[in-house]
C-alpha cells in the first residue's frame, strides 16, 4: 500500500512542475509561432482576414510556413487577387526580415514557393457561398488557385490557375 501511495505522490509532484507552453518550445517553434501570429493578426486588422490555422515543414530546417483565413465577404476574381498578394506579401516580408529565423530556414529569402495561405470565403451572414461564387483562394507552391464550389460529386472546382508573379504584375498593371 506504501509503494502505491509513493507512486500516486511522485506522479502527483513531477505533475506540478511548470510546464508550460513557453518552456515546451524550441527556439525555432517560437519564431515560428511569433512571425505567424504577427501577420494573422495584422491581416485581420488590415484586411478582416479571422485566422482559423497555421502550420510549417520544420522538420529539421524549415522549408515552408502556412497561414489558413476566413473571409466574410462575396468577392471577385481581383479583389481576391488583392487580397492573396497583400497576405503573401507581408508573410514574405516578415519572415525575411527576421533574421533570428534566418539560420533554421532551408532558403534565405523564402519565395512565394516556400509559403502557403489559404482564405476560405463565405457570405457577410457566416452563411455559404452560392456554388458559382468564389470559396478558396489559395497560394501553395508559389501558384495561386481561385475555386469556386463544384456540381455534385465535387467539392471544389479550380477557375483560374496563376503563379505569383502573374498576379503581382496583374495587380500592378490595374494600380497604374
Amino acid at each position: 500500500m506504501r509503494f502505491i501511495s509513493f507512486i500516486f505522490a511522485l506522479i502527483f509532484i513531477t505533475g506540478c512542475v511548470e510546464n508550460t507552453p513557453e518552456n515546451n518550445y524550441s527556439p525555432k517553434s517560437r519564431l515560428i509561432n511569433e512571425i505567424s501570429t504577427k501577420v494573422a493578426m495584422q491581416l485581420k486588422r488590415e484586411k478582416n482576414l479571422r485566422p482559423c490555422g497555421f502550420g510549417s515543414e520544420a522538420m529539421h530546417q524549415i522549408h515552408m510556413l502556412a497561414l489558413s483565413f476566413d473571409y466574410y465577404n462575396q468577392i471577385n476574381i481581383e479583389e481576391a487577387r488583392d487580397l492573396i498578394i497583400t497576405a503573401g506579401n507581408l508573410f514574405l516580408k516578415k519572415i525575411n526580415e527576421n533574421e533570428q529565423i534566418r539560420p533554421y530556414l532551408n532558403k534565405h529569402p523564402f519565395l512565394p514557393k516556400n509559403i502557403e495561405i489559404r482564405i476560405f470565403l463565405y457570405k457577410k451572414n457566416s452563411s455559404n457561398l452560392e456554388i458559382d461564387d468564389l470559396k478558396i483562394i489559395s497560394l501553395t507552391e508559389g501558384i495561386i488557385r481561385y475555386k469556386v464550389g463544384a456540381p455534385k460529386g465535387k467539392f471544389f472546382e479550380t477557375i483560374l490557375t496563376e503563379t505569383f508573379d502573374e498576379a503581382t504584375a496583374k495587380l500592378n498593371q490595374y494600380n497604374f
